[in-house]
Order: C-alpha cells, then sequence, then structure tokens
C-alpha cells in the first residue's frame, strides 16, 4: 500500500482506530501533554507500519505537531545512520590523466 496516498484518503480521516486514539487522548499530546488548538491539531503516528490500512489498537499515538516532526525526524536519523554511503566512480577533478575539454568544439 502506498502510504502517501493512503494519509490523503478518506480510509484514513474515518480510519477507525485514529479516531478512537485521538478521542482516547482527550485533545492532549501523549507525550508533551500540550493542549490541541484549532490552529494545532492532533495527528496520529504510527508506531509500526505493520498493519498499514488495518491499524489495530496500540499502533498509533496521538501526538502534537512538534512531537510528530522531533519523533519522525530521530527515526529518519536512525534509519539512515545505518545507511553505509556508497563511493561514487567518478575520475577526480585533480586526476592529471584526464584532461579537461569543451565537447561542443
Amino acid at each position: 500500500m502506498n502510504y502517501r496516498r493512503y494519509i490523503a484518503s478518506g480510509a484514513w480521516r474515518s480510519n477507525e482506530e485514529r479516531l478512537h486514539e485521538l478521542k482516547a487522548a482527550d485533545g492532549h499530546c501523549r507525550l508533551c501533554f500540550e493542549a490541541a488548538s484549532e490552529g494545532s491539531p492532533l495527528q496520529a503516528h504510527h508506531a509500526t507500519y505493520l498493519r498499514l490500512g488495518c491499524e489495530a489498537r496500540g499502533d498509533l499515538i496521538a501526538l502534537c505537531a512538534r512531537c510528530h516532526r522531533d519523533i519522525e525526524d530521530i527515526l529518519r536519523r536512525r534509519r539512515f545512520a545505518r545507511v553505509v554511503p556508497l563511493r561514487a566512480d567518478v575520475i577526480s577533478m585533480r586526476d592529471v590523466r584526464t584532461r579537461l575539454s569543451d565537447p561542443t568544439r
């Protein structure tokens, strides 16, 4: 399932587990306990993506926008910290064996 398409869909907006979590949070972020406001509503964060599209109780956490952004940032940093960069097979510009030339001449 395509995550972005799902989050933009009516199925996500009317998801029973999403609505249950937002109601259970009683208008407060589960991390910082900040009250939601009209300008900053609570967001449902996926604690797991194993059941994307048919979430179970406990798969979602109600967070304010700031906590949601911070959690996503932490998870993204962890995920990319494990990635070993690949060395590009590019000729160094300092390599004297290769002459720079204008291909239009």
